[in-house]
């Protein structure tokens, strides 16, 4: 496509040199980066042509040259003599074909950003601020950060929100997507304590005489209520974009917003465990008469059988205290104001989708 073939060529220029006489007829132009004085071949050299009054010189910046590229030239005559020395700064444009982050540009002001189809320049949770001569876009789309990284919060940490990007551009070609995203809370892995055991116990059996069994000790208390889970973690901020065009563009702008989530809370603790039971009572049953001379059974010279002492049960430990609820779910996101400033249209607040000519504190 036409946008492939000027992507492909953006970074390729042409250093031109013309003279009114032919004065340079037979000689050259060559130019070489001002930071490759040892690099073999890195010179470039141009004959000049139409009688010696023009010279072309075609260069190109790669993708490892920095953001801006001085070239030191110099004019030859016919005898190679030097003539004329200058010096040529070229600043390097940009193509995203795919996801990159904003700060692996390296430059804070651009001639020419291209964005490619379904490409992602990414800003993420920063303040930053970038200038661009001429942005065109084939749908590409600017992010705080991408739909696959949001959920990447670690555990027990509240979600990461959006930055903040002051786009100033001059001239703005194309279509363009801007996504909004806050991360979602981490996950809660942390559970409250159990409460302790109910230290009261149950009323100790009493017995008040007569009967043959001893008194049972009274039931434990009921355990302490469990404590609630522990709430989730908030989600992150949208971030916002405060777009500022200088001409007039029939670009179609887009703006999604997607706050984090809010994690869920953490389960209930285990609920207190019941007090203790009563200590049982004992009755003791005086022995009767009964035969056998040393009070075994069946003697006829006994008069008495041994005393019988019987106690009762210790009391059953008290219920478990009554369940504790989950933990209540972590606070999304707010979705934070962000606008298009148009020198020729006026101010566009995207949240509430209004259009203003009166230029506020942004």
């Amino acid at each position: 496509s036409n946008i492939d073939i000027f992507a492909n060529s953006i970074n390729s220029f042409l250093i031109s040199v013309e003279t009114t006489s032919g004065r340079n007829e037979g000689g050259r132009l060559t130019c070489r980066k001002e930071d490759s004085a040892t690099t073999p071949n890195a010179e470039r050299s141009s004959v000049f042509r139409n009688y010696g009054t023009q010279a072309n010189l075609a260069v190109e910046l790669k993708e490892t040259d920095r953001n801006e590229v001085k070239f030191e030239c110099r004019i030859y005559d016919a005898s190679l003599a030097v003539v004329e020395r200058f010096e040529k700064t070229l600043r390097k444009s940009y193509v995203v074909s795919q996801t990159m982050n904003l700060r692996r540009l390296g430059a804070k002001e651009i001639d020419t950003l291209v964005l490619m189809q379904n490409s992602e320049l990414l800003f993420g949770e920063l303040k930053e601020r970038l200038r661009v001569k001429t942005l065109i876009s084939n749908e590409g789309h600017i992010s705080t950060f991408t739909v696959n990284t949001v959920n990447m919060t670690p555990d027990n940490q509240a979600g990461e929100s959006g930055g903040e990007l002051r786009l100033e551009v001059g001239q703005l070609i194309g279509d363009i997507v801007f996504n909004l995203r806050g991360r979602n809370g981490g996950i809660q892995t942390k559970v409250p304590p159990r409460p302790p055991q109910n230290p009261n116990r149950g009323a100790d059996g009493h017995c008040q005489g007569g009967g043959t069994r001893g008194c049972d000790g009274g039931q434990g208390p009921r355990g302490f209520p469990a404590n609630d889970g522990l709430p989730g973690y908030d989600g992150g901020n949208s971030g916002s974009i405060i777009l500022s065009v200088l001409e007039k563009t029939d670009a179609e702008i887009t703006i999604n917003y997607s706050p984090g989530l809010g994690s869920k809370g953490s389960e209930p603790s285990g609920p207190g465990l019941g007090g203790l039971g009563g200590n049982p009572d004992s009755i003791m049953v005086p022995g009767g008469p009964c035969g056998g001379t040393d009070g075994r059974f069946g003697s006829r010279n006994a008069t008495k059988c041994l005393d019988q002492t019987y106690s009762g049960r210790p009391g059953a430990q008290g219920p478990l205290g009554p369940r504790g609820k989950f933990g209540v779910t972590g606070e999304t996101g707010l979705a934070v104001r962000s606008v298009y400033i148009n020198d020729a249209e006026g101010i566009h607040d995207f949240i509430f989708q209004t259009w203003s000519n009166l230029r506020g504190p942004l």
